[in-house]
């Protein structure tokens, strides 16, 4: 309290002097007297006080040095009971002014993150596809990505991961309310029928605030969707609610998903749990953007939904909740493990994660967020693109021809060339790009320069355009 008031009266100070004049009876020396406080602040914990007093004969003039507020109170209670009402009342006056100066300095500052409680809700569909079809399957992605509407759906992040190792994969997607998750299944079902002539759906979860579940519950019934409501103490913490959905970011965070199954009992000691968690993690040092945990009291599951910035940041949550987490076991058994984000990420947490039966997702290079600021989608790299599709294509062609590393050194050396400035028309014409290379590769190794050309040509506009 005494450190509350000295602050607050130091913040009002730095918008000038503090001064009050009050009026005393009695003066010293036996005649009407008026006593005129400055209150100055030489930091934010020691004040200075000058009086100085007037009459009809002169004037005296006194300074003191106080460490604390309430050694000013103590000293100014030696006025008469009128004067000390008076002089109260410009305390009041002045505390209350500092408090809202403090706010708006605050406010203005940015001092720390303002945190939100993290309402969303998360969809989490899991399909198992066939061995052998994992690239048919992969190939829908863009045809989910087209039938999106992000801004009618308020969605929050959206994109697909790959297990190819288990033959798994998995849509990463959140939205601000049931009402966008509902937008969202209208708009994909297209989609998502084709996607299920493929692979199969083996597991649909749905987490996010009771009143929200409430409303999903009937439409994804048939689904077999299991529900978990999520705890108040989760929390945004570098992840913000987007207010336009006009620039998205390509997704490369890195999304750890940790599934508890609690034994008969212990479910409130687990919950309990849940706030020491939050004080143990270092949201600044570990990149967080999200954390929150989420129960299923059906099921008698519990999961940990968090994402970071990158594969620092997860090992650096790891171990500042290490002895927490091992506690944790002593009341369930770490039923599954995941980890959703970038390969290259990725190999940073294989050592650390995969003794814990850890399963890796590799994030689709299609996968947005409009929570916080990743790679801007307008600033990926042309020649990367271009890179990338020919490695497809080289792949494709393969069994057509046997010289495939040629085709691929030619198509990247190509690639290369593209000036920055086309990197708006080759996102737009990619596809009858590739289509046109494809059907070059079919003529023979000593025509396709000849038609590479071509087709690259018969693609793009000018190169007096492009420039």
């Amino acid at each position: 309290m005494k450190q509350a008031l000295c602050k607050s009266l130091w913040l009002i100070s730095q918008l000038g002097v503090v001064s009050a004049a009050v009026s005393s009876p009695l003066h010293p020396d036996g005649m009407h007297a008026t006593l005129t406080p400055e209150v100055e602040f030489p930091s934010p914990s020691h004040f200075l006080v000058r009086g100085a007093t007037t009459n009809a004969i002169g004037g005296r003039h006194a300074s003191e040095v106080f460490a604390e507020a309430t050694a000013v109170i103590q000293r100014l209670r030696r006025l008469d009971s009128m004067t000390w009402i008076y002089v109260g009342l410009a305390a009041v006056g002045i505390i209350a002014l500092g408090g809202v100066a403090a706010i708006v300095i605050i406010r203005k500052r940015g001092d720390g993150p303002t945190l939100h409680y993290d309402s969303s809700v998360v969809l989490q569909p899991c399909f198992e596809v066939p061995k052998g079809r994992m690239e048919e399957f992969r190939a829908g992605f863009n045809h989910f990505y087209n039938h999106i509407n992000p801004k009618a759906e308020r969605m929050l992040y959206y994109g697909f991961s790959v297990n190819e190792a288990d033959s798994l994969a998995f849509c990463r997607e959140a939205y601000q309310d049931a009402d966008g998750v509902l937008k969202h299944l209208q708009n994909v079902d297209g989609p998502l029928k084709s996607a299920l002539k493929i692979g199969k759906l083996v597991r649909l979860e749905a987490h996010g605030p009771a009143a929200e579940l409430e409303k999903l519950r009937g439409p994804l019934q048939e689904l077999d969707c299991k529900f978990y409501i999520i705890d108040e103490g989760s929390k945004l913490y570098a992840a913000k609610v987007p207010k336009n959905w006009t620039s998205p970011s390509t997704d490369k965070s890195m999304i750890l998903r940790s599934r508890f199954k609690v034994r008969q009992g212990k479910m409130d000691e687990f919950k309990g749990m849940f706030k020491e968690f939050y004080l143990d993690m270092k949201p600044d040092a570990e990149g967080t953007l999200h954390y929150g945990w989420a129960v299923d009291e059906e099921s008698m599951r519990v999961m940990c939904h968090e994402s970071y910035n990158d594969a620092a940041g997860v090992l650096t949550h790891l171990e500042n909740v290490d002895s927490l987490f091992k506690e944790a076991l002593n009341l369930a058994s770490l039923e599954s493990l995941e980890v959703h984000g970038t390969e290259v990420e990725m190999d940073k947490l294989k050592s650390a994660l995969t003794p814990l039966g850890c399963k890796f997702f590799v994030t689709d290079a299609g996968a947005r967020t409009w929570t916080h600021k990743g790679q801007e989608v307008s600033d990926l790299s042309a020649m990367q693109i271009l890179q990338d599709s020919a490695m497809r294509i080289v792949s494709q062609a393969q069994a057509k021809m046997e010289k495939g590393s040629r085709a691929r050194e030619l198509i990247e050396t190509r690639a290369m060339g593209f000036t920055e400035k086309a990197r708006g028309f080759i996102i737009t014409e990619l596809n009858n790009t590739a289509a046109a290379l494809l059907k070059a590769i079919d003529a023979e190794e000593a025509k396709m320069l000849l038609e590479f050309n071509a087709a690259v040509e018969a693609s793009f506009p000018p190169l007096s355009v492009l420039l």
